[in-house]
């Protein structure tokens, strides 16, 4: 059965608070030597009255181990960012995306970021000179610099009045009315160089960049918070409030004056590059070097180590 197949009965998996997204990530992260489609496996631990999952996992030849990016189109198939380039995954198979006009390829470089828009459409995301482009029924339409399109992509989204955000190299973009506006003075914004971006439920934006953490409200940006300068990834709790990775502390809330404690014989990974939420209210942190999880209380963090990967604190 193909993903479009499955989910028009069983709606999107991608919604905010979605596993899916850290499953296949870490499906793909962590392949075995390339063989073919290695089965099924039933997850245990659920009872009768909850969802049974199954855990499939690929390993083919051409599916890359690092994926940066991965998002949803409106027809369920899954698109992954990847080092070379743009996979689609139909349920069955990883195949590189080919345009329907061959003279008008995707821009080289990485997918740093991949956004399902809301009328069907594909927005890419790349590092380098690649910039933005949009992917609509098959056919290419590039956002260059020429045009005020950003360039060195690090992450994007689309807020529910269907503008597309993008953090880059050279700060924050917007796009909306088929135009590309660099934020800066005007907007309440320094110009600096940006790295996520996140929108709330209350559709406030947030951006964490390399002068601290904005909020963009009522048409402007406000600084929430200077000090925080390598802010790589921010989400929501229950409660509204805005947590965030952090350099030192791994993961904190964004207006709390300390981070969940650890034992003092941990030592923590240098810094989170993704932050989400699971459905029992727990926070998932991962970074390069291990994962930590904060439990319901918001007090405290454990970390775990990969095998293969243990710090001297571990031992």
């Amino acid at each position: 059965m193909m993903l479009r197949e499955f989910f028009a009965g069983h709606g999107s998996v991608l919604n905010p608070g979605s596993a899916i997204a850290i499953v296949v990530l870490r499906v793909l992260v962590c392949l075995a030597p390339p063989a073919a489609h290695a089965g099924e496996v039933p997850i245990p631990g659920h009872g009768p009255r909850g969802p049974n999952y199954t855990m499939a996992v690929w390993a083919e030849k051409g599916v890359p181990g690092d994926v940066f990016s991965i998002a949803q189109d409106a027809e369920g198939y899954l698109w992954l960012g990847t080092p070379t380039g743009l996979l689609r995954f139909d349920g069955d198979r990883f195949t590189p995306f080919q345009p329907a006009d061959s003279e008008s390829p995707l821009p080289n470089g990485p997918v740093h970021a991949i956004v399902g828009s809301h009328d069907g459409s594909i927005w890419v995301g790349l590092g380098g000179g690649g910039g933005v482009a949009r992917i609509h029924r098959g056919r290419i339409e590039r956002h260059s610099p020429a045009h005020s399109g950003p360039t060195s992509v690090t992450a994007m989204i689309q807020d529910r009045q269907g503008a597309i955000w993008v953090a880059a190299r050279r700060g924050l973009f917007r796009y909306i009315d088929g135009h590309w506006l660099l934020l800066g003075k005007a907007e309440g914004y320094s110009g600096a160089e940006a790295f996520s971006l996140y929108e709330d439920r209350a559709g406030r934006v947030w951006a964490g960049t390399a002068s601290g953490v904005y909020q963009w409200k009522d048409g402007a940006f406000e600084l929430a918070d200077m000090t925080l300068t390598n802010v790589q990834s921010l989400a929501e709790d229950e409660s509204g409030a805005i947590w965030i990775t952090d350099s030192r502390e791994v993961l904190r809330q964004l207006t709390a004056e300390s981070a969940p404690q650890h034992e003092k014989k941990v030592r923590l990974p240098s810094g989170a590059w993704r932050l989400m939420r699971d459905r029992g209210v727990r926070w998932w942190a991962d970074a390069r070097s291990a994962s930590a999880r904060c439990g319901r209380d918001h007090r405290t963090l454990r970390v775990r180590t990969p095998p293969g990967r243990l710090t001297p604190s571990a031992l």
